[in-house]
């Protein structure tokens, strides 16, 4: 039976190639994780914005939270809803971007 000491002993024998190669497959994995939770972030934002942008389409008044309404109180801001939608739109495209950025540099992480 191997025990801790032995074991510890076998890597402290162990080559330098060896620990190398293990530090930067432990290296790698830890970026991979780090670009998936970048990734996913990404993708929850885009997920964000097109919920905004589709509540947005509700404009009716029992739809105080999310509709056009909310933007200033009960009555209807059609100036205020336009640049809403427009900084929305712009956000979305950002964000679509950005994560085709991402999604294009996958192999790097591979």
């Amino acid at each position: 039976m191997t025990t801790v000491k032995e074991t510890f002993k076998k890597n402290l024998k162990a080559s330098n190639k060896s620990i190398q190669t293990s530090r930067a497959n432990r290296i790698a994995d830890v970026a991979k994780m780090e670009y998936d939770v970048l990734v996913n972030n990404k993708k929850r934002e885009i997920f964000n914005i097109e919920n905004d942008l589709e509540s947005m389409a509700d404009i009716s008044t029992s739809n105080v939270t999310t509709s056009a309404n909310a933007i200033s109180g009960t009555s209807f801001d059609a100036k205020a809803f336009v640049t809403k939608r427009a900084e929305l739109k712009d956000s979305l495209i950002l964000c679509q971007e950005e994560l085709q950025t991402l999604l294009d540099d996958s192999d790097f992480y591979a």
